[in-house]
Order: structure tokens, then sequence, then C-alpha cells
């Protein structure tokens, strides 16, 4: 072999123009609003729809594995392990992202700073408003959900996914608890562990009764200590007299 092949024969010329290098190291977004000003809207919504697929492989790549590593502390070394792992690698992972929306002051601040994180899934949001709150669904979940729904933790499918088989504190209660889907209730653990009052708490993750089918729902209440007592006591390891599923 003299290092020449069909796909680069020596002494080829160059692939890309420098008009072709520039557009191709630069980032979508950039050519996107590019083309707007340019007034090219065919080439805009191209590259719109190019970014949510960057973003949307990028996104399950990592949502893939995340979950993997959390089953295997899990399976390997016990619960307890993975919890600490969870509330080390959470901590560090959400505080820069909360930070860097700048503080939220009001009601509206922090509803439109949990619709931000919830769309960063790339799902549409949809939403419900009652007298006591404001309800955020993720139409379609892109994150928990649709791991269960594409059968990841489905052995005869060939699925990997590991189910945290005992109910806990971070499993809502639950047994046999999707292991990605714990963040959830080890984000508001956390919460509660830092010394945020009950009477304080802002809002409550409840998960879906049949994730993968049904939405999971995420509760914003308007006023102080609108959250359910069993919700708080649930996510402390107390008993509860109902369960939260589905509220």
């Amino acid at each position: 072999m003299d290092g020449a092949s069909e796909m680069n024969p020596a002494g080829s010329e160059a692939y890309l123009t420098e008009a072709e290098k520039a557009e191709m190291g630069a980032l979508t977004s950039d050519l996107a609003l590019q083309a707007i000003d340019d007034g090219d809207s065919e080439k805009a919504k191209a590259m719109i729809h190019r970014l949510v697929a960057e973003t949307r492989g990028i996104h399950d790549s990592y949502l893939l594995w995340i979950t993997a590593m959390q089953g295997f502390i899990y399976r390997e070394m016990g619960p307890e392990a993975f919890l600490r792992s969870q509330v080390d690698s959470f901590g560090q992972a959400v505080a820069p992202w909360v930070e860097g929306r700048g503080a939220a002051e009001s009601f509206r601040d922090r509803l439109e700073n949990y619709a931000f994180m919830l769309r960063t899934h790339a799902m549409p949001l949809k939403i419900e408003e009652d007298d006591e709150k404001v309800t955020l669904m993720m139409d379609g979940c892109g994150s928990g959900a649709r791991l269960v729904q594409n059968g990841y933790y489905d052995a005869e499918l060939g699925g990997k996914g590991v189910k945290v088989t005992d109910a806990a504190p971070f499993t809502f209660g639950r047994e046999d608890f999707p292991i990605y889907c714990t963040h959830c209730a080890i984000g508001q653990m956390m919460a509660l562990d830092a010394g945020v009052a009950p009477e304080d708490f802002p809002n409550a993750t409840i998960p879906a009764a049949e994730i993968g089918k049904d939405l999971c729902k995420f509760h914003m209440y308007k006023v102080k200590g609108g959250v359910p007592a069993g919700h708080i006591a649930a996510l402390r390891g107390q008993p509860v007299e109902a369960p939260s599923a589905g509220g």
C-alpha cells in the first residue's frame, strides 16, 4: 500500500473550498441567523432543522450514557452508592446551569426558568393552570419516558436499562422504577437536605402513573406551602396515606 486509496487518492485536488470550510465549521445557529439576514428563508429553515437534529443527537447520546452509568453503579455497588453518586454529580451539573439563568425573583421568573429547562429536551410543552398552580408537561417526554418507549428497559427487546427494584424516596416510593427517572426525585430531595423548608418548597414533580404512556407533571405552586405534605413526606422516606403517582 502506498497510502493512496479510492477515497483519498494521492495528489488529488482539495475536497473543500475556503468558503465550504468556513461554512462547515460555523455554528449552525450562526448560519441560520445569517440566512435570515440575507433573506434566504429556505436556508434558514434548513439550518434550524439541522440544529434540532444536532441537539437531539448529542442529547440522546448523553441520555443513554448517563443511564448506562447509573445502571452500572446501582448494579455493581448497590442503592446507597448509587444515591451518593447522583447527589454528588447532580449538584455539580445543575448548579452552573441554574446560576447562569440568573436569580428567579418572582413566580413568573421561576416558571420561565423551569420551562426553559424542560424545553432543552427538544419537546413541546403542554401547560395548564388552575387557582393554585401551573402545571408543565412534556408533550412526548424527551428523556425518561422516551427510554421506556424505545424499549431500553425491556430485556426481551434487548434493552439493557436497569430499574430500581425496591421502593425508596428517590423512586417516589415505587418499585421497579426506571433508574434515569430517579433524578427528578433526587433533585427535590437535595433541596430538602439543603434546608429548604416545606412551606418554602416551590414545586412538585409527579411521575406519570405509567411512565412512557402517561405524562409526568411538573407542578409550580403560586403560593408558599402549596406543595402537598404527602409529596414532601415521600421524598423524606416517610409513610404517606396515598401514593403521589399521577397527581
